[in-house]
């Protein structure tokens, strides 16, 4: 069996030797990450659900940077199950 932890690892060394590291640590590209989390966060703690808060933190980035510049607003994506999805014994999501 392998290792869960150990394979993310190895995957994640691979991509890094892999890519361009000025592309991965993109001072501005970090800024504006951490902009749309933070509006994110702020939206969620004021309750608005998951997906309405990251759909408002990305329009706000795309009409801060303009939609001519989708590498910097157009990466961020809701992953998860919806609230209240059943959940098998298990805990994973239900097939199909």
């Amino acid at each position: 069996m392998t290792d869960p932890a150990g394979a993310l690892a190895a995957r994640i060394e691979r991509f890094e030797q892999a890519a361009d590291p000025e592309l991965i640590r993109d001072p501005a590209a970090l800024s504006e990450a951490e902009q749309a989390m933070r509006d994110l966060h702020t939206r969620l703690r004021r309750g608005e659900s998951p997906a309405h808060a990251l759909r408002a933190a990305v329009l706000e980035l795309r009409e801060l940077y303009g939609p001519a510049e989708p590498d910097l607003w157009a990466s961020y994506v809701l992953a998860g199950l919806p609230e209240g999805a059943p959940l098998t014994s298990s805990g994973d999501a239900p097939a199909g």
